[in-house]
């Protein structure tokens, strides 16, 4: 429940606008969820988690990095 949570606020602030195929909530949740756990902890969700992450990149796991790296060039993330 914990990292639902936790993908639904950063999913939240990561969507923006894009033409290109969105990613999917599942997928921040399989992906980063440990990864914003481990090394964001406390930081509060939405912008607040999404700063941490990407100011950590060379700490994420490589599927997390390349999340992270989708969602900073506009792709956005659907429920679906």
């Amino acid at each position: 429940m914990h990292r639902l949570f936790f993908a639904l606020c950063l999913a939240s602030t990561l969507a923006a606008a894009s033409p290109a195929a969105p990613a999917k909530l599942s997928e921040v949740i399989r992906f980063c969820g440990d990864d914003g756990k481990r090394l964001c902890q406390g930081v509060g969700y939405g912008k607040p988690m999404q700063d941490c992450l990407a100011s950590r990149k060379d700490k994420l796991t490589p599927a997390c990095r390349a999340l992270v790296e989708r969602l900073e060039s506009g792709e956005k993330v659907t429920l679906f």
